[in-house]
């Protein structure tokens, strides 16, 4: 076990000299608190078993164990059941212990920058320190309007001096340096921003001089301390984590890095439907890109979305609801043809649009894992429904990442 656990060694070599004494056996006796003895004892089948039933119940407690005692496996199996179970409900609970607990200060962005009105507007963003609140905060990637940020702050100082009795003014002064006044219209300047009295009058005065010209070099010359980069640069993308466990997927992938990577692992004959593990919201827009890391044979490769009523048992995405790429580069719509690319290859990315704005679902191609121009295909049209990203592969050995 100490080989497992360093931590141990600590507490045997206190105890070892006044045992060895006493105890001709020299056996090392750990004594626990009573509520620690569920997490400890999933601890020790972790170590021996490498099993162990993860769940929002005990999650905490297991992290606690498996920090203390630097049992990594069994952090890795908290931190991915973490990352399987994020939701609207506790992204916000989650999120507040992962830096202390996983040693991960951005797990959740994924998801908050996905759902960002909605995380600022639920009440557990409220109940967040204001460390948090100020990591979200210098985040470059949120999808929401900045005014409403700045709502959203506002609020949370009202529960936070609520809470501590503090003045609201005085919580929010080292979080309002974040806030990007110069992205805002003029009109939220002079309103709501003008009656929350949170700026000094030069902050106020220069952030008002800045959006109220459209003048580049009267702009360059104010002297701001508030960042002008607007949020969200380019597209906003999504990492997809793959969900195995599904019934129609028959165990025939293995999922890898915290959940973004899929192998086709068996049946090389036999060609079965792996989803995400959560489906995107019909509104707004969603981007996701899928990476081929290895495509090994030339059998059949599918990629791309269907609804959640898709027929999923159906093991092709050929069915009513599904939009795909497959190998040969042909686009497909359900069974119907649309348009289509050159065949795939080892090193594409995909890259996929949902615009509910306009119900349209975009497919574009390029090479390489990062960065690098993306090349429009195609578009679907009257795309109303929530979409899961789906593959499906026949041959063993592909790789799907997304990036």
């Amino acid at each position: 076990m100490l080989y497992e656990d360093p931590a141990f060694e600590d507490e045997k070599e206190s105890k070892e000299s006044k045992k060895e004494a006493a105890d001709p056996d020299n056996v090392i006796e750990i004594k626990l608190p009573k509520q620690d003895s569920y997490p400890f004892e999933a601890l020790l089948r972790c170590i021996y078993t490498d099993k162990v039933d993860v769940d929002a119940d005990n999650i905490s407690g297991l992290i606690a164990v498996a920090t203390k005692y630097q049992v990594e496996k069994l952090r890795v199996q908290c931190a991915d059941f973490m990352e399987r179970d994020v939701t609207m409900e506790n992204v916000c609970s989650l999120f507040e212990i992962a830096p202390t607990l996983l040693g991960k200060p951005d797990f959740g962005f994924p998801f908050i920058r996905e759902h960002t009105q909605e995380v600022l507007n639920s009440e557990g963003f409220l109940s967040l320190s204001k460390n948090r609140v100020n990591a979200i905060l210098e985040d470059d990637r949120l999808n929401i309007e900045e005014i409403e940020l700045f709502n959203a702050i506002l609020k949370w100082g009202d529960a936070e001096s609520k809470r501590t009795g503090r003045d609201k003014k005085e919580l929010l002064t080292d979080l309002i340096p974040y806030i990007r006044f110069p992205t805002m219209p003029v009109n939220k300047i002079a309103g709501p921003v003008n009656a929350s009295g949170l700026l000094t009058p030069d902050q106020l005065l220069s952030v008002f001089q800045y959006v109220s010209t459209s003048d580049e070099k009267k702009k360059e010359a104010v002297k701001l301390v508030f960042s002008k980069k607007p949020r969200q640069e380019g597209k906003k993308t999504s990492l997809i984590a793959w969900d195995p466990s599904q019934s129609f997927t028959n165990g025939l992938y293995v999922v890898t890095n915290n959940g973004h990577t899929a192998r086709k692992a068996t049946s090389d004959g036999t060609i079965y439907i792996l989803r995400a593990t959560r489906p995107l919201e019909a509104k707004g827009k969603h981007y996701w890109e899928i990476f081929i890391d290895a495509l090994v044979a030339t059998n059949d490769v599918q990629i791309g979305a269907a609804i959640p009523s898709y027929s999923w048992t159906s093991a092709w995405l050929q069915g009513a609801g599904s939009y795909y790429v497959d190998r040969t580069g042909a686009c497909y719509e359900g069974t119907t043809w649309r348009f289509a690319t050159s065949a795939l290859a080892t090193g594409d990315r995909l890259g996929f649009m949902a615009d509910y704005k306009k119900n349209t679902l975009e497919f574009m191609r390029g090479k390489g894992k990062k960065g690098g121009k993306m090349q429009i295909i195609g578009s679907f049209s009257n795309v109303t429904q929530p979409l899961y990203p789906v593959l499906a592969a026949r041959p063993v050995g592909n790789v799907f990442t997304s990036v």
